[in-house]
């Protein structure tokens, strides 16, 4: 079968290329044919942008504050091929996409026997002003393809829609083979906003196994890890002094040197690939995240953790996911707490993998499921 994935704009987001390489890896092993729809996403000029440029300059040039930029670097689309080089060469590589796609009625000519929205927060509307109902398949005219979604997010627990969105996409739903969600939160909001029955399924990521992963960064394919670097692995999307400092208790009570994947400075940087990302998490002897998908590769490599919960970016994914695996203890809400009975605090990784088996068998289950119509 010929299958589209439609997902947030691809490029500069580890966790957002890894999900929708999984997805594809995964259904592409089950012998489909399968493409990933290649969109603008969000990043044009709006009102959040001229506000950025506006405080800048008010910094710059009224405060006598140094600054970095007034212009956000990614409106440069050359200044973006630069800093993006190695994430873009990794999507090239390993995920088929479509023709850049921005009128997404013309997806109908191409082919398709299934459509699959999923995952990351596709569902959460300031992450798709541009392209919000088409998450709901709007675009679709054909009665004769399955609609189904795979993990889709809201990202928080509660709905951020509006009156006349609900009434939208309670329509476009229930024209849905089947529907499937990432966080249990999802669940509830499905059924009671819209009447749908929604599953909980893994995401994209844990379709696959850490072998495959390993697969990836094999000696042959894998830009190394510049000597010197820690075996305490921060992937922190968030800086802060006081995440910071959270670190430097860790790395205290460990002994173990940091290893910031990430600057330090908000400068515009040629990116690490996603290679080098993945060996992060291979060679860590622990791991200090606020993000999502750094939560569920530590789970993945079966790596001592510790997540610091980042609220704006939708804290309930965090709960959902330590709930699955009973990990809830990783979770650090404040970095005034003391965290260092969590760090002492052992992972029963047989348990966490026992879970880990039982839930793809359940996600896979639900895919095939959904795909061929049983």
């Amino acid at each position: 079968m010929k299958i589209c994935i439609l997902t947030q704009k691809l490029g500069n987001n580890y966790g957002g290329i890894l999900q929708a390489f999984a997805l594809q890896f995964y259904l592409k092993q089950e012998g489909h044919i399968v493409e990933t729809v290649h969109h603008p996403g969000n990043q044009r000029i709006s009102f959040r942008v001229i506000l950025f440029i506006v405080k800048q300059a008010i910094k710059k040039y009224i405060l006598q504050r140094k600054v970095n930029s007034i212009i956000p670097f990614w409106i440069y689309k050359k200044k973006q091929n630069i800093v993006y080089q190695n994430m873009y060469n990794f999507i090239k590589q390993h995920i088929t996409l479509t023709p850049l796609i921005t009128n997404f009625k013309k997806l109908n000519q191409r082919g398709y026997g299934a459509y699959i929205v999923g995952s990351d927060q596709v569902w959460r509307p300031k992450y798709n002003k541009h392209q919000f109902k088409e998450m709901f398949f709007s675009f679709v005219k054909k009665d004769d393809v399955k609609k189904l979604s795979y993990a889709a997010s809201f990202g928080v627990d509660y709905l951020e829609f509006t009156e006349q969105q609900i009434k939208k996409v309670s329509k476009l739903l229930k024209k849905f083979d089947a529907v499937s969600v990432r966080e249990k939160s999802g669940v509830s909001l499905c059924r009671d906003h819209f009447h749908i029955e929604a599953q909980q399924v893994l995401d994209p990521t844990m379709l696959l196994s850490k072998s495959d992963y390993l697969a990836l960064i094999s000696p042959s394919k894998f830009e190394g890890v510049p000597e010197g670097r820690g075996s305490l692995f921060i992937y922190v999307l968030d800086q802060s002094p006081e995440v910071s400092q959270l670190v430097q208790q860790i790395a205290d009570e460990l002994h173990e040197k940091p290893y910031y994947f990430l600057p330090t400075l908000n400068e515009p940087i040629i990116m690490p690939s996603v290679t080098t990302w993945l060996k992060g998490f291979a060679n860590a002897q622990f791991v200090v995240t606020d993000s999502f998908h750094g939560t569920v590769f530590a789970i993945l490599f079966n790596k001592p953790f510790l997540v610091y919960a980042n609220k704006q970016r939708g804290a309930t994914r965090f709960h959902s996911l330590l709930k699955m695996f009973r990990l809830e203890d990783r979770l650090v809400l404040d970095t005034q707490e003391n965290v260092i009975e969590k760090v002492k605090k052992t992972i029963d990784w047989e348990n966490v993998n026992q879970i880990l088996e039982k839930e793809r068998t359940f996600s896979s289950a639900f895919l095939k499921n959904a795909l061929n119509n049983i």
